[in-house]
């Protein structure tokens, strides 16, 4: 299934930090956890330590770092399997300019907010194909460099790869709109090259407002296009948050994706509702996402059902 971006903009005040459900006994499962996080973070305090003429510890930046499992059933197609790793790690050696990221294919923010009512990807038609199902929840891994950031814009450089090894250089620039306690607009345009697209350029409106202490919700606006396809093409999604509890919460997700060229379409609409919930430890989610899809497709529309469990696993820096 093909993610939507639909970028969740954190506008509330950040929650009070988790306490882990269970007592933390020292156990396989705990210590496991802890092994994995420092080895990670562990060769960037080295890094970090070595550049630094002042020898002070270690602390933690701006970075997160987490494994998702997305276990997806679309109707006609079945089930399938496809692990995630999401990661963004700034480098103080650098006065924290450049980044390693991690994001799936149509991620174009590595946030480091994630943060209980933070929601995830969902799914929409294939812009190749125009079919209903096709995964592009693949990794890319590779490095971020912040060359100017004043007052509210921010230019950055990306270099990532993906599973065909293949260099897909970026330059990106944003400017905050507005912003206050409650609201936050932002506008961002993307320069790209990516190897089935060759040279594009990708434009995004995203506005977010927080209703109440439970409710808040994020819609944005997406246009595109590349040398193959020339033509505008564009996407829109709408998400409502209410927060359950401090562990848990569910959104309702409406989206529609569609070309300009030969004539203005929606080629498909998609509606879901995400279930989100803290368990067992404070590193541990799950999510249930319900849905269904209503594609385009000689000059007709059909549902077409889907749902997805996903599992995932934080690692942090203390």
């Amino acid at each position: 299934m093909l993610g939507l971006a639909c970028t969740q903009i954190p506008v509330q005040a950040a929650p009070k930090p988790l306490v882990d459900p269970t007592y933390d006994t020292g156990n396989f499962l705990d210590r496991s956890h802890e092994v994995l996080s420092n080895a990670f973070y562990w060769p960037i305090a080295v890094v970090d330590n070595f550049f630094w003429e002042e020898n002070e510890e270690f602390e933690a930046n701006q970075s997160f770092f987490r494994v998702v499992g997305n276990y997806t059933w679309v109707d006609r197609e079945g089930f399938g399997f496809r692990p995630q790793l999401k990661m963004k790690v700034r480098l103080k050696a650098l006065q924290r300019k450049l980044s390693i990221i991690a994001f799936g294919e149509r991620d174009d923010e590595a946030s480091p907010d994630i943060s209980i009512n933070k929601q995830t990807e969902g799914t929409q038609l294939s812009r190749d194909n125009r079919q209903v199902g096709r995964d592009t929840t693949r990794t890319r891994v590779g490095f971020r460099y912040t060359f100017f950031e004043f007052f509210n814009s921010r230019f950055d450089a990306d270099v990532v790869v993906s599973n065909s090894l293949y260099p897909e250089p970026s330059l990106r620039g944003r400017q905050t709109l507005y912003k206050s306690d409650k609201v936050l607009s932002r506008f961002t345009v993307t320069g790209f090259y990516k190897e089935e697209l060759k040279f594009g350029q990708t434009t995004r409106l995203d506005y977010a407002q927080e209703l109440s202490k439970r409710w808040n919700f994020d819609t944005s606006v997406t246009a595109r296009n590349s040398e193959v396809i020339p033509d505008l093409e564009w996407d829109s999604g709408f998400t409502l948050n209410y927060l359950l509890s401090v562990r848990e919460t569910m959104a309702l997700r409406l989206q529609a994706i569609g070309p300009t060229e030969p004539h203005f379409i929606v080629s498909n609409y998609r509606t879901s509702v995400v279930y989100r919930r803290n368990f067992y430890r404070s590193w541990m989610f799950y999510e249930v996402e319900p849905g269904v899809d209503w594609p385009y497709v000689d000059d007709h529309r059909r549902p077409v059902w889907s749902s997805a469990f996903r599992l995932e696993l934080q690692f942090k820096s203390r």
